[in-house]
């Protein structure tokens, strides 16, 4: 049953059949036991809060909610949520993205984010794009942007300031009409929450836009 659901790319996985019945939707008892008779798992999951409810009446399976955890506790509840796929996703927790915000399912879970909501506060950028930038994923009110532009009205510089992570390496491009942009500063490592450069490029230039990006 199980590779004809999900293929036999996981077949070495397969202890053996669960015969002749099947895990109950609703909840029961397992216990699982290693070849020589010591116990791997002895719990009792469930489909009713403060289980995950989903994993019950839509179509989703049960998974670890923090897989990098080596000795979790399954009978806590907490421990436990309703797979980010209908129908599971066995084999592929560690790394599935499923809704292809940059971040894995996995990830996900440990940021408190919505696995299937690339853009879990609303604030117009992807989960992944935030926890790069150093920004809350959560706070649709928190934006990776620059805080302030200024220009020196003695040398004509212009300095960028925006909030920064440190260790990240950020670059700053700027451009005259929106369209054509030119590198004005690369791998600008940030030391210190808020990091501000120079362009010495803006003397003599009227109009002149920015943006700074983070590499990741």
């Amino acid at each position: 049953a199980f590779e004809a659901r999900y293929g036999t790319a996981h077949s070495d996985h397969i202890a053996g059949e669960y015969f002749p019945t099947r895990l109950e939707n609703a909840g029961e008892r397992l216990h699982l036991v290693d070849g020589v008779g010591i116990t791997i798992a002895n719990f009792r999951y469930n489909d009713r809060e403060p289980w995950p409810e989903a994993a019950g009446r839509d179509g989703s399976s049960l998974v670890l909610a923090i897989v990098t955890d080596p000795a979790p506790d399954y009978s806590v509840p907490g421990n436990w949520r309703a797979s980010a796929v209908p129908g599971g996703t066995p084999g592929t927790g560690l790394l599935l993205d499923s809704d292809g915000d940059g971040l894995s399912n996995t990830e996900e879970a440990l940021a408190g984010t919505d696995p299937l909501r690339p853009d879990t506060d609303g604030d117009g950028s992807p989960d992944g794009s935030e926890i790069a930038a150093g920004t809350d994923p959560l706070d649709g009110t928190s934006f990776f942007q620059i805080t302030t532009l200024n220009k020196n009205p003695l040398t004509g510089f212009v300095t960028v300031r925006w909030a920064s992570v440190p260790g990240k390496s950020y670059t700053i491009e700027a451009s005259a009409d929106l369209i054509n942009w030119e590198v004005t500063s690369s791998g600008i490592i940030a030391v210190g929450t808020v990091t501000l450069q120079l362009d010495p490029r803006a003397i003599g230039k009227d109009r002149r836009f920015y943006r700074v990006s983070v590499e990741e």
